[in-house]
């Protein structure tokens, strides 16, 4: 039996793989990310993904792996097996209605008379609901759960802190109360 040198395998740690991204159906995507590390998490692909297809928010973009949806709280590194980390890595990707339709509605608003494209230097202002009427969007909750999913590493942990913020939200969690005015708008009800 032949002994591998050490010193010349990758260290999982310090390796970096090459992602590709590609949706078999509308709107069809081909998305290649050289060089990401094995820590790049699902919510990180969905980014991408959204960002390439200039969508608002990863709701509605689902990653796959051999044919099975992965959770946003996994890495890379997860869908690898213990073999040596292999150069590139291939997800599948769905786009549920309605999330590429923002696309055409985004390049219409950068079209000067005529059709020609303009010159922007300068992001839009934000625009769309604020304050309460974002707090209120289910949009707003699947966000805050995505990123608490990655950050813990716990989609179980994810939904529960999601759930008590929003329960306290509405006043029903028997906990704090919102009543503006920065830290000190949170009261005991």
């Amino acid at each position: 039996m032949r002994r591998r040198d050490p010193s010349s395998q990758k260290s999982p740690a310090d390796s970096t793989i090459t992602i590709m991204l590609k949706s078999l159906r509308n709107p069809p995507i081909s998305l290649t990310l050289p060089s990401q590390p094995l820590s790049t998490s699902v919510v990180d692909l969905k980014s991408a993904i959204a960002k390439e297809v200039k969508a608002k928010s990863i709701e509605g973009v689902k990653i796959l792996h051999n044919k099975k949806p992965c959770v946003d709280s996994k890495t890379v590194k997860d869908f690898l097996g213990e073999e040596e980390v292999p150069s590139e890595i291939e997800f599948s990707v769905m786009i549920m209605g309605g999330v590429a339709a923002t696309e055409n509605k985004a390049e219409a608003g950068n079209t000067a008379e005529g059709g020609e494209k303009k010159d922007v230097d300068q992001p839009p202002a934000a625009q769309g609901p604020s304050g309460d009427e974002v707090l209120e969007s289910e949009e707003f909750w699947n966000d805050l759960k995505g990123f608490l999913s990655q950050r813990l590493k716990n989609d179980g942990k994810a939904e529960e802190v999601t759930n008590v913020f929003r329960q306290s939200w509405k006043g029903k969690g028997g906990g704090w109360k919102w009543g503006g005015m920065g830290m000190k708008g949170w009261s005991k009800s």
